[in-house]
Order: C-alpha cells, then structure tokens, then sequence
C-alpha cells in the first residue's frame, strides 16, 4: 500500500478526504506561508448528494498514512478562500498555515542591540503564533533597526538577513507541527539543512529535469562607499569580470558590520536553477536541501520552492533547485584602495597593539562624551571601540561589530573567569548581572571607563562597584588578550 492522505476539518470534527478529488500542497522562499489548495465535489443538481458546509475560518489539517502504517501530520491550516463556478461540480478551496499572519499583521518595531531569534520571539509574541526551539547558533547575530509598519514576515526577514550577511548562508523559517498535540511552532532553517537518506535520481524517482545558468544576478565587483558616499576601494573577482563584463554593486560603509567582510558577501558568480519533476516526498519542502542524481543535475541543492500534488491516489512533485555551495563567492576576490574607510573619521578605532596604560588612555581620550550608535544600550559596542586601542580581542569584537554583551562573553571563551576583586587589572573588562552591562577597568582604586545608560554617552568613573544596583560577576581578562 502506497500513502494515503486524509483531510480533516478539525473545526466541526468532519471528514474532509471522501469529498476530495485532488490536493496541491506548496511553498516557497518567497512566500512565507505553505499552502493548501483542494478540491471537493459540490453539486446542486443532484438534491441526493449531500454537499459539506466548509466556513471561512474553519482549520484543515493535512495527514498522510506511509507504507509503513505510520501517520504523519503534513499541514494545519485556515480556510481563506472558497471559489466555486456556477453549474460546476466542484468547489476549490485554500488554506494557509499559521505563517500567514505573519505576512497580513503589520507592526512598527524598533531593534537595539537585538539577538535574531530575539526579534523572531517579539514578532511572533505580538502576532499570537507560537514560537520553537530556534536552536541555530547563527541567530545570535545581533540587529539594530526600526520596522515601521511592516507586515511581521518581512521584520523576520529582514533580521535574517543580518545572519546572512555574517556568514553568507540563506535561512528560511516554517511551521513545524507537532506530531502529538497537533499544535504549530516556528522554526528556522539554514540552506545547508540536507534531507537525510534521500537522494532523487533518475534511476529511482525523478521523472524529469531541467537546467539553466544565468549571470543576471552576478555582482563581480562592490565599490565601498564612506559616509560621503564617495568610493574608497573595491572587492572584485577579476576572472568574471573580464570573462562577463563589470557589473558592480555598492557598499555603503556601516559600523555595525565589518566593511570588507561586507563587501565580500556581496559578491555573486554564476547563478545555477534547476527544477526536477519527481514522485512525490512529503519531506522535500522549501527551506530545506536535497541530494540529486540525475543526467545533467548532480549535487546537492536547495528547494526554493515546491508543489505536491495528490490526486487519483498518485502523489508527485514539482521542486525548484538552487546550488548549495559554502558562501564564498567573494572567498577569492581581490581588492584595491581603502576597503575598510572608518564610518565615522572623527572618531577612530585601534589595532590592539598599544600596551594596555597607553592604549587604554587613547581609546578613552578619543571615545569620552561620544553616543554610541545603540544609545543607552552601546556599553558593548563603547568597551570595543575603547579596547581597540590595546587588546586585539577587543579591536576583533569591534571589527565584527559584536555589540551585544553575551557574544563577546561567548567569544571570550576561558578567558572570561569568575568575578574576583583581586584579580582585576587595568584594562580587563568587568561584567555585570547575568550579562547584562560592562565596562572596562581603568585604575587600582576601582576607576572605570564606559558607556553611561543614564547619561548616553562614554563616561568615567571612579567606582565600577557603583553600577545603579548591577553587580560585577566575571571578568573578561582583555589586559592579556
């Protein structure tokens, strides 16, 4: 016995599948929300057949029985649309997942200093959907930006670019159902996530393929812009831009972010498209990649969009396939000119090279009175740009643009310690609360130098006890790193 699907309007507890003659199940990068589109007979020419009454509103869920007797829910959505044609026999109806109200609820949100998987929680808390694991380690990628009546979807993915633009990967986010309860929760996905012991071929489930390159979306060259927006320098690769033509993208200087790394990630080769016709998987869905064997398609891809469709007890596929290489398209370009102009010339950053007392003074001599670009909540951002001056640590967290005081807890690794007075030097960075704020030691009599919440800028002080009741509790040993 083949699969088995079977729709249920859990609404008004009805059995949907008799009445079903064909389903297309679909989803895409794009387009946030799966959906389901199914047909049912609908008559009102033969008084004897008794049509359902299906509501705007009501809740379908999709399940499939597999061959081996196992049942596993596929789809929980909303009606949204019934259309039936008059003197037809059928009526068409589609359902959305919960996605969907990510992409029809608009929100004015502003990000500080925010964790993706943060962002990801306020979005879905305001919009009433519930929120999974979020277990990629990639979302601790910090954001700083105001959505301003966007709808919640586009808020997700504008914060997931950030994560691209760290490590050059694409995400996605779905609803996972949950096996047991029946109940949606969010999850994110990065293109890399390989459906495993599945490989379509052509030897076993692929019906048909087909294969086209295009270079209309390569960028073979990024001018970086400053402040003034004049260029400074390039990235480029110079094979495709003498084998194609130059065609350049700009890169606006940003101290959040690592301008040459920036730039880099910008870069585009050869775009590779691919679609496979194939008998149907219920696991192959947008977000996640899957190994291909067939003539002229070899690899392993990424599905940017699907379509399942079951009718006439036959279920097949429809799969569009990009390339899943290691983001490193710009992992070999060449570069000329200034390809990291400061964002802000009259305030500078150090190399980490100054030994610690001349090094310290600089950074704080160049940094007092300044507002950190995340205001009151900079005091990561301020003890990088203060420590640059002496502690490569520092001038790292500060190039990578680490703003958020976990991160450089994290990157910190064993040389963050317990809090123990006696062993604060001058230039180690004191942290506070369960990571919540820190400064940077200054002085054997407690002196600190730091960003201020309540004053908005970089301050000294005499007391790094002193903290408007937050209490150091580790170290960061920057003064020997």
């Amino acid at each position: 016995m083949g699969e088995v699907f079977a729709l249920k309007d859990v609404t008004q507890g009805v059995d949907i599948t008799p009445y079903v003659t064909s389903y297309t199940w679909s989803g895409s990068l794009g387009q946030a929300a799966r959906k389901l589109d199914f047909v049912i007979a609908y008559t009102v020419k033969d008084r004897t057949f008794q049509n359902l009454k299906l509501e705007l509103g009501d809740r379908v869920e999709l399940s499939v029985t597999q061959e081996d007797g196992s049942v596993l829910k596929l789809f929980s959505g909303v009606i949204f649309l019934r259309d039936r044609k008059s003197g037809s026999d059928t009526m068409e109806l589609t359902a959305y997942d919960n996605l969907i109200y990510l992409c029809k609820s608009h929100l004015t949100m502003k990000f500080s200093s925010c964790p993706i998987r943060d962002v990801i929680k306020q979005v879905c808390g305001a919009l009433g959907v519930t929120v999974g694991e979020l277990k990629l380690s990639d979302l601790d990628s910090v954001c700083d930006f105001i959505a301003d009546d966007q709808a919640g979807s586009d808020i997700i993915k504008q914060a997931l670019e950030v994560a691209t633009t760290a490590t050059g990967w694409r995400y996605n986010v779905f609803m996972r159902i949950d096996q047991k309860t029946g109940e949606q929760k969010l999850e994110a996905v990065r293109a890399d996530e390989k459906i495993e012991h599945l490989i379509l071929s052509d030897t076993g489930t692929v019906t048909g393929a087909a294969h086209a390159s295009s270079i209309e979306d390569m960028v073979n060259q990024v001018g970086i812009c400053d402040k003034d927006g004049n260029i400074t320098g390039y990235v480029h690769n110079d094979d495709d831009v003498k084998r194609y033509g130059l065609l350049q993208a700009l890169y606006k200087v940003d101290d959040k972010h690592n301008t040459e790394k920036a730039a880099r990630a910008m870069l585009k080769k050869v775009q590779e498209h691919s679609t496979v016709e194939a008998i149907g998987d219920v696991q192959c869905i947008a977000g996640y990649a899957v190994e291909v064997q067939e003539e002229q398609i070899k690899g392993t891809f990424l599905i940017t969009s699907d379509t399942h469709k079951m009718e006439n007890n036959l279920h097949t596929m429809s799969l569009t396939l990009d390339y899943v290489v290691p983001p490193d398209d710009g992992a070999n370009a060449s570069k000329e000119g200034n390809v990291n102009p400061l964002p802000n010339p009259d305030k500078q950053t150090g190399t980490g090279s100054n030994p610690v007392d001349e090094g310290l003074d600089a950074g704080a001599s160049a940094w007092l009175g300044a507002t950190m670009d995340n205001g009151t909540n900079g005091c990561a951002e301020a003890v990088g740009k203060i420590g640059s001056y002496y502690s490569p640590f520092l001038a790292q967290e500060c190039n990578n643009g680490v703003v958020y005081v976990p991160t450089m807890v994290a990157d910190a690794g064993d040389s963050c310690i317990p809090f123990d007075a006696s062993q604060v030097e001058k230039g180690d960075v004191i942290v506070y609360g369960d990571n919540d704020h820190v400064v940077i030691a200054a002085g054997p009599g407690g002196e600190y130098v730091g960003n201020s919440s309540s004053q908005n800028q970089v301050v000294r002080g005499g007391n790094f006890y002193n903290m408007g009741g937050l209490y150091p509790t580790k170290i960061i040993k920057t003064s020997h790193m």
